[in-house]
Parts: C-alpha cells; sequence; structure tokens
C-alpha cells in the first residue's frame, strides 16, 4: 500500500533522516506535527482518495534529500496499470535564500524542544487572525441596477475583516454582478465579483478557512489590507436587479506604515473554453506583475459544461523572470492539496473545496488555496499560468480565478 511507504527526508548530507514514517501518518496524522500543519482532505473520502498534506517548514543550511520507499512502485514500467502497481503524484516546494543567509538546520532534538511552541502556532493557524479593530464602518445598502456605492476611510490605518450579507431574488446572479472595488493611497488594487472575492464563487456554500469564511449568508475575509493616507470602498451593481447588503461592514485599526509595507491585491478574470477530442489544452493567464510584492493565493471558480473531470493541466509561476518555471505543479487538484478528481467538498484553515458539484459532470467547482505559510515573494515580477487540459469529451469549461497578492506601492 502506497500509502504505508516510508518517508525519510535528509538534510545537508546526513547519513539519518530528520523525519521518518509512513507517508499517512507523517503527512494525514497528528504522529510528526498536529493539524493544520498535517492534514489528509478530503476527510469524508477513503484514506486512498485524499490528498496528503505537510505544510510544517523544514530549515537546512546546505542540502535536502526527500526520499519515498514503497514495495509497490514499479518505477521502470511507468505506463502500468494504476489498479495494480503503486503510482502517486507529489508536490516538494521550498524557497532558497541568497549566498550567506544564515539558517539554522532542523534536527531532531529541535522538533521535541519546541514542540509547545509548534503545538501554540497549530492552535493559532486553526483560528482565524486575531483582529485588532479599533473601529467599524458600516456598508448596510440597498444598490438598484446598475448603481453602486463607495464607502472612505482617511488616515494610517488597515483594514483588518470585511464582511457582506448579500440578499437578492437571484443569489447566483447577485454573488457575480456584485463588484468590490478598493483603491489604497489614490491606487486601485481590487476589482472582484462577491462571490469570487469570498471564495464561494457562484454558488452560496458554508465554509471555513483562514483568510475566508461563509456560513451560508454572510461572507468574511480576514486580509490585512493596509494603507497611508485613505482607502476607498466601492460596491456596484452591474445586474439589472436589485441587490440589498442586508449586514456588511469593514472592521479596522491602526498600522504604522513603513518602508516595508504594501498594497493588498486582487485580480479576476473569466473565460469559456471549448475542450474536447479536438481542441482542449490552453495556458490560462493567471497573474503577470512587475514590481516588488508577495504572492498569497488563488480562488477557482469553474463551471464546468461536459461530463468529464475538468483540473488536468498544470501551474507554472515565474519568478523575476525566469526563463523556466522555478514552481511546476502536476494538477489543479494537487495545487489545492486534494486528490483523484474528487467532487467530495472539504475546508481547512490553508485549503478548500466549498462546492466540487462539477467535478467530473456539469456544474459548479469552487476551490481555495492560501499561501502565507507558503507565500512566493519576488523583487522584479510574477508571472503565474495555469494550463487547462481536457481533451477527451466535448463541452465547454467556464473558468473563473481571483489571485490575491500585496504589492509596494509605485512612487
Amino acid at each position: 500500500d502506497l500509502l504505508e511507504g516510508i518517508v525519510r527526508v535528509y538534510l545537508d548530507g546526513a547519513r539519518e533522516p530528520v523525519i521518518e514514517g509512513p507517508m499517512k501518518d507523517l503527512m494525514g496524522s497528528e504522529t510528526l506535527v498536529p493539524y493544520p500543519l498535517a492534514a489528509s482532505v478530503p476527510e469524508k473520502n477513503e484514506a486512498r482518495k485524499r490528498g496528503y498534506n505537510l505544510f510544517l517548514p523544514v530549515p537546512f543550511a546546505k542540502s535536502c534529500k526527500i526520499t519515498f520507499e514503497g514495495d509497490s512502485i514499479d518505477e521502470l514500467n511507468l505506463g502500468a496499470d494504476n489498479t495494480r502497481v503503486g503510482k502517486f503524484y507529489y508536490n516538494i516546494e521550498y524557497r532558497k535564500y541568497p549566498a550567506g543567509t544564515s539558517v539554522r538546520t532542523l534536527d531532531k532534538n529541535a522538533l521535541k524542544a519546541n514542540s509547545g511552541a509548534i503545538e501554540a502556532a497549530c492552535r493559532m493557524l486553526a483560528e482565524k487572525p486575531s483582529e485588532g479593530a479599533e473601529g467599524c464602518l458600516p456598508l448596510n445598502c440597498v444598490l438598484k441596477p446598475g448603481r453602486s456605492r463607495t464607502f472612505r476611510l482617511g488616515g494610517e490605518k488597515a483594514i483588518r475583516t470585511f464582511s457582506l450579507d448579500i440578499q437578492a431574488e437571484d443569489m447566483a446572479k447577485a454573488l457575480r454582478s456584485l463588484v468590490i472595488e478598493i483603491s489604497f493611497d489614490g491606487h486601485r488594487t481590487v476589482s472582484v465579483p462577491a462571490g469570487d472575492f469570498f471564495g464561494t464563487g457562484k454558488v452560496m456554500r458554508k465554509f471555513s478557512t483562514r483568510m475566508a469564511s461563509s456560513d451560508g449568508q454572510n461572507m468574511e475575509a480576514y486580509w490585512t489590507m493596509p494603507f497611508r493616507r485613505s482607502c476607498k470602498l466601492t460596491l456596484r451593481n452591474t445586474s439589472d436587479a436589485d441587490i440589498s447588503i442586508v449586514s456588511g461592514e469593514l472592521r479596522y485599526g491602526s498600522w504604522n506604515w513603513d518602508g516595508e509595507s504594501m498594497h493588498f491585491c486582487a485580480n479576476w478574470a473569466e473565460e469559456t473554453y471549448a475542450v474536447g477530442p479536438s481542441e482542449g489544452q490552453y495556458d490560462l493567464d493567471f497573474l503577470s506583475v512587475e514590481g516588488r510584492g508577495t504572492y498569497v493565493g488563488t480562488v477557482f471558480s469553474i463551471t464546468n459544461g461536459a461530463k468529464k473531470w475538468w483540473g488536468e493541466g498544470d501551474e507554472k509561476i515565474y519568478v523575476d523572470g525566469e526563463s523556466f518555471p522555478s514552481h511546476f505543479g502536476t494538477g489543479s487538484e494537487d495545487y489545492v492539496g486534494y486528490a483523484w478528481s474528487s467532487g467530495t467538498p472539504f475546508e481547512h484553515p490553508f485549503i478548500a473545496q466549498p462546492c466540487g458539484e462539477g467535478a467530473g459532470r456539469p456544474g459548479f467547482v469552487s476551490n481555495v488555496r492560501w499561501r502565507f505559510l507558503d507565500a512566493i515573494p519576488f523583487r522584479k515580477s510574477l508571472d503565474f499560468d495555469m494550463e487547462l487540459l481536457q481533451v477527451s469529451v466535448p463541452g465547454t469549461i467556464t473558468y473563473g480565478r481571483v489571485n490575491f497578492w500585496y504589492m509596494t506601492p509605485k512612487k
């Protein structure tokens, strides 16, 4: 059984591994570290149809080698039947520091000695960010078709929590037609439909993650959004029907703006693509920005119009003008942390599938991945492409996505 295969992590050329154990224990239970640093999802699926995730940072000064040992692996027969021969897909992400950076290599004693701090960190990561809010700006309003409402904050502050409770006759239309626009210090950095911004897409579902959640009616986001002089939030109704914000607010607090401060950014795009035997392979431009910043997450909103899994295709992330991507994945569901084309909803502080109805059939899918332990910093530029690959069954896929990042303001 592949789940019983042994994972070993060797650091700085050591002969003995600093981490060793069955994959399902190290990455899907609290054997090594507590939840949410280790978790398998969706928990409702049988063990072999889950994704296994370990978010524990493992520092090393010189080198890292990770091995897997399993009785059923057939490395000489790559085309063998999956049902008879062990086969699995994996992503190992790492960050390299400039030469001369002092890094203390992880050892077993450090894991034991810091177990209390690790447990405390896990408790904190499993909760919403602490607010530090000192004030509240209500957002309640009724928006007629084609109308908008603008709300303003002044001074040196940071938004800590943003919430909306929307009512409309057609909620699917309202979640997509209510557009959130935010400008910080005179620069508009956010323009995203409300449902996509909060991670639920155009189908309202209950879910909870560290950076966004919904109870099925009220939606909340917990991003820290700092500004030096001003913030302008506009709620714009682009539909032909009334949309009511029956409850909504910006909770904000103080902020010490300095040379390291960045503005919060989010973009949105959606296109419809023909898929099937004659066509169905595309590289989608998720994000392309120049400057200094940090990429922190993505929301997928997929309307699948074919009786086939929508999510084949690899992510490719180019940092600071790389000719070949330093981040090259193995598939959309692997990027989000689950597996085997599963349509089962799940939630976790870092990853979630609020809705999976269109996983292998016509319907809607929403996926979430937040990157705060594994955020991707860039100094000059970041380009993120996601492949769409479905060349088996004819139909269409409407592919929406929101990307979130922080950016140093241009002078």
